[in-house]
């Protein structure tokens, strides 16, 4: 697992290792308004890595803001994301993206955010991600590989957040549900607080409590009882 900070709002755009030279990217938000727009190419091309698909745990602007770089510069990569956040991405993005990032005074990204690609495949909940890709999509390593990472869908920050787990290396991908000592913001769009709570209850039966966590911001590699008590 790799960070890479992207975008205005630092997201953590993770590198996830499939084999020795594929892996998926999470969130990519860098872009030309904050100058990061090859933040994540570049270590790519560094480090002689192909990525294969991207998969994002939610729709806010700031954790998709990348998309059209790396779709432009990877043509074949798949795109895949929870079908109720499906419509901040796409065609019509601006017009769900609008609606928090009004919120956020954020208007100045509203350009990067029009037309971005479409999703290739939807993520659904208590899913591998090797069944969420077509059989055919990958080779057969890949997909082997992919089968290690299961969906939760954790709605709270937005309608489709997800999180990401990998029972045998203990470690979960929590986008904006869980933080360090905290968890996503509610007063957005789409969020609910109670359907967060009733996320990280979710979380708390699903994942071991010494699951290391790695989040869509800041502080990275804690232990999930250190922001879930149990």
């Amino acid at each position: 697992m790799h960070a890479i900070q992207t975008g205005p709002l630092s997201v953590n755009t993770w590198i996830v290792p499939l084999n020795e030279k594929n892996v998926f990217i999470v969130d990519p938000a860098g872009q030309p308004a904050t100058g990061d727009e090859r933040d994540v190419i570049d270590y790519l091309e560094n480090n002689n890595l192909n990525p294969v698909a991207v998969i994002l745990t939610h729709g806010h602007f700031d954790h998709v803001l990348g998309l059209s770089v790396i779709k432009e510069k990877y043509p074949e990569i798949k795109i895949a994301i929870h079908k109720e956040d499906a419509g901040y991405i796409g065609k019509k993005s601006i017009i769900l993206q609008t609606k928090s990032m009004v919120q956020l005074r954020a208007n100045c990204f509203l350009p990067y955010i029009e037309n971005l690609p479409e999703p290739d495949f939807l993520l659904e909940d208590s899913c591998t991600l090797d069944k969420i890709f077509k059989s055919n999509t990958f080779e057969s390593d890949i997909t082997k590989a992919f089968a290690d990472w299961l969906v939760i869908h954790t709605p709270g920050h937005t309608k489709g957040s997800v999180c990401l787990y990998n029972q045998k290396r203990n470690l979960l991908i929590s986008g904006d549900t869980v933080f360090y000592r905290g968890f996503g913001r509610t007063d957005l769009y789409g969020g609910s607080m109670d359907e967060l709570l009733n996320s990280l209850d979710k979380l708390k039966k699903l994942v071991p409590p010494n699951a290391l966590v790695y989040p869509g911001h800041d502080y990275s590699n804690f232990e999930l009882s250190k922001s879930i008590r149990y």
